[in-house]
């Protein structure tokens, strides 16, 4: 398996999901988009508080590869920090 950390960033439907996608079929690694970690869609899309948020963004970071895909929020900056590959 290739250990890679990826970050996607990119506005609002402009293919970030589809290139997660296709680098994670590629690679074989786990793709999250973090709009689901904010919003939890199991429960008519509610927001999560900040404190689980982090807690769930700091589990995917624990990972050895990792595709995460976002809008470039400031609460997810650290995710720059550790990934290998950053696409805007």
């Amino acid at each position: 398996m290739i250990i890679l950390k990826i970050y996607i960033i990119g506005p609002p439907a402009s293919g970030k999901t589809t290139l997660s996608k296709i680098l994670s079929k590629k690679y074989n690694i786990e793709s999250y988009e973090l709009d689901k970690l904010v919003f939890d869609d199991d429960n008519n899309h509610i927001r999560r508080d900040d404190k689980t948020i982090k807690k769930k963004f700091n589990n995917i970071l624990s990972k050895d590869s990792f595709i995460i895909e976002d809008v470039g929020r400031s609460k997810f900056v650290k995710g720059l920090e550790k990934c290998d590959k950053i696409y805007y």
